[in-house]
């Protein structure tokens, strides 16, 4: 799931976007529009401290998702009622 999520993210970053189709060319990505800021490292024990209890266990339902938020994404069928 982590690699699907980090194919996402590389998607949407570098697909055009509606609310930055006026904008110049060469500006209408999320990346051509930031990709000159550089942000800073976070030690993952920071993060954990920072984030921990934002971190929810999830049960795959017997149809194979998961429940985030009010949207649903899929695990694995196989996988039904498992953490």
């Amino acid at each position: 799931m982590q690699n699907q999520h980090a194919a996402f993210i590389e998607t949407f970053n570098t697909t055009p976007h509606w609310g930055h189709r006026q904008q110049a060319p060469g500006a209408r990505t999320p990346v051509e529009v930031l990709g000159w800021l550089r942000g800073r490292a976070v030690d993952p024990k920071r993060l954990r401290q920072l984030f921990g209890r934002a971190e929810f266990l999830r049960t795959i339902n017997r149809y194979g998702f998961v429940s985030v938020q009010r949207f649903y994404m899929y695990a694995e069928s196989g996988l039904s009622r498992q953490r």
